[in-house]
């Protein structure tokens, strides 16, 4: 935890005046006025990963599957790979296994980690690949997967430069980066601030808005891409696409109201691996 001692400068755009955004009784986080990034919350133990973090999604998993097929949908539009059913694919914090379900629908191979020991376990109890990984080395070499997806989990590492970093190095060159995180710039969320107190975890050790987390991404080497709004509704088949179709244009007009809490982002790892080339575009829903 820091203090309004110590002297912080921001870790995307290096300015220093950060200002002091506190939810009572829950975290402390630093707001850069410049970049607009929430930053140096404080690390949380592992245990506060156990089983009953889980649990919502355990409930719900059946209708998480669900919301993982449609976004697997949008990632397979941006492969180049003809053979759509040799795809190599990691889940960053797989939780209870959803994304790792959802795979199968694609005939993927896929590989989830977890700090969490009850996530894994019961991702395996289900048939499905997961590991422990605590920390923040993958147990993974350079350029082995063709996708890797995280959903809530950007926001909870340490550092996200390093943590961008090594997610990268485990992508194939021509990899896609697929990440779902709350929302800073969302209008409730700046409307609401610190009484908006479902937004601001207390595990949340960041919170970004979309500009800011692609310029990290950026700075990581890797080039900004969008995503199909719903990919081939072929993939899905004709009883599951009217509600893959429905999913994406509901979340598209909370979106156009500014009740959205989160925003999604898309990158791909340079081919050439030292590109530092961009292809910026606006943020997608």
């Amino acid at each position: 935890m820091y203090s309004e001692g110590d002297e912080l400068c921001c870790q995307l755009c290096q300015q220093t005046g950060l200002t002091k955004f506190e939810i009572k009784d829950s975290n402390i986080l630093w707001l850069c006025p410049d970049c607009e990034l929430y930053q140096y919350g404080q690390m949380v133990d592992e245990s506060a990963y156990a089983s009953d973090y889980h649990e919502g999604y355990e409930k719900h998993r059946d209708k998480k599957i669900k919301t993982a097929r449609i976004r697997l949908n949008r990632v397979a539009s941006l492969l180049s790979s003809d053979d759509h059913e040799d795809i190599s694919l990691l889940d960053i914090g797989c939780s209870v296994g959803a994304t790792l379900e959802a795979a199968k629908a694609f005939h993927w191979r896929a590989t989830g980690v977890d700090v969490s020991d009850d996530a894994v376990e019961f991702c395996q109890s289900k048939g499905l690949d997961a590991v422990k990984v605590g920390g923040l080395e993958l147990p993974y070499a350079d350029n082995t997967f063709d996708v890797v997806v995280n959903w809530h989990v950007v926001e909870h590492v340490e550092d996200v430069r390093t943590t961008l970093a090594e997610w990268k190095r485990v992508l194939k060159p021509g990899g896609v980066l697929f990440m779902e995180t709350p929302d800073a710039s969302s209008p409730k969320v700046r409307k609401l601030g610190v009484k908006y107190r479902k937004f601001w975890a207390p595990e949340h050790t960041y919170t970004f808005t979309y500009d800011n987390l692609a310029k990290f991404l950026e700075k990581t080497g890797m080039e900004i891409v969008q995503g199909d709004w719903i990919g081939s509704l072929s993939n899905h088949g004709p009883l599951f696409a009217p509600y893959a179709f429905m999913y994406r244009l509901f979340h598209g007009l909370r979106r156009t109201v500014g009740v959205h809490k989160e925003f999604q982002i898309f990158a791909r790892k340079p081919v050439d691996v030292s590109s530092r080339a961009v292809n910026r575009v606006p943020a997608a829903a």
